[in-house]
């Protein structure tokens, strides 16, 4: 995986003190001070909190054309993820050894591993967190990595050594700060804030269902 863990910390100190309370609607879960700001609503069949693969590849590409460092970006992940704590990995394993027919149809909507998903040697395992420093910010923790923007199509785990199942980041952000992606674990949209520019191609870009977005809206 190209994305590496980072105790850096000093890299999101910028976001708190431009959230407001997490209840307090889209500006406690995207950071304050863009010039315009979209909200992508998932796919019906998406749970909550992810924005699925595909829709995501197709934010990314949009998001590269607005940053001069796509090669230098920082990724937040909720410490809460059952995947990470070790609770999923170890449920699924159980089951699809004792019977790959009665695993979790969940597990079985993420079969097909993406072209862009790490080789056997290189899937992770849960993540042991005490070796990580921890993003905090109102209501939520996170974990922090760093890596080329692209690389967050690698986010996620493998419940068994042929299934990949992939976790869309839940904050991001380019080094130049030119715009911020936050998929708040409740929520069946995403938020971007970032230049008028940017928020103008997300709305024409068929691939995604984008509706504008203000700080003082309720959340959905």
């Amino acid at each position: 995986m190209r994305l590496t863990p980072s105790d850096d910390l000093s890299a999101a100190r910028w976001i708190g003190p431009r959230l407001g309370a997490l209840a307090s609607g889209v500006g406690g879960v995207i950071p304050s001070g863009f010039e315009a700001y979209a909200r992508i609503a998932h796919p019906d069949d998406s749970m909550s909190g992810d924005l699925e693969p595909e829709s995501l590849a197709a934010l990314l590409d949009v998001l590269s054309r607005h940053t001069a460092e796509p090669e230098w970006c920082w990724f937040c992940l909720w410490d809460g993820y059952g995947w990470i704590t070790g609770a999923v990995v170890t449920s699924t394993f159980t089951r699809q050894a004792a019977d790959a027919a009665t695993a979790p149809q969940v597990v079985h909507e993420a079969a097909s591993a993406p072209s862009h998903a790490p080789p056997d040697h290189e899937r992770p395992m849960p993540i042991d967190l005490s070796d990580h420093a921890r993003v905090e910010l109102p209501g939520r923790t996170y974990l922090l990595y760093a890596g080329p923007l692209d690389a967050a199509l690698e986010l996620g785990f493998w419940p068994s050594p042929t299934w990949f199942f992939p976790q869309s980041p839940n904050i991001f952000w380019p080094a130049d700060l030119s715009w911020c992606v936050a998929t708040e674990i409740d929520l069946s949209c995403t938020y971007v804030g970032g230049t008028r520019a940017l928020i103008d191609e997300l709305a024409a870009d068929e691939r995604l269902e984008v509706s504008q977005a203000r700080l003082e809206d309720s959340l959905q």
